[in-house]
């Protein structure tokens, strides 16, 4: 049998795992979007496009 403490760590573990691929999901998803964002700016050239400017930190 399997110690309480044990049991703890395997559920924090699992946690964090499932935190991290829903992060990936999301980082893929916006990857996903940029590409398609950028294909559409220009045909590909960004210069006038805002989408550097709509995700540059706020200052």
């Amino acid at each position: 049998m399997r110690s309480p403490h044990v049991a703890k760590n395997d559920v924090i573990a699992r946690t964090h795992l499932a935190e991290i691929d829903g992060k990936m999901r999301d980082l893929q998803a916006l990857r996903r979007e940029l590409v398609a964002m950028i294909g559409q700016c220009h045909h590909g050239t960004v210069a006038d496009c805002r989408i550097i400017e709509a995700l540059a930190p706020r200052q």
